[in-house]
């Protein structure tokens, strides 16, 4: 996707990314919602 924007230029380029990063990728987001669950639990802290 290109965007011409007056003297600019920007393209993004989609990155393909691999097993391991997409596994990695996966991790971090099953970490990240068991840490929201554990903080929603304590509720409001003022």
């Amino acid at each position: 996707m290109t965007i011409n924007l007056i003297f600019f230029t920007v393209t993004f380029k989609r990155k393909k990314i691999t097993a391991e990063e997409a596994l990695h990728q996966e991790r971090i987001k099953k970490i990240f919602e068991e840490n929201a669950t554990k903080i929603s639990k304590f509720g409001p802290f003022m």
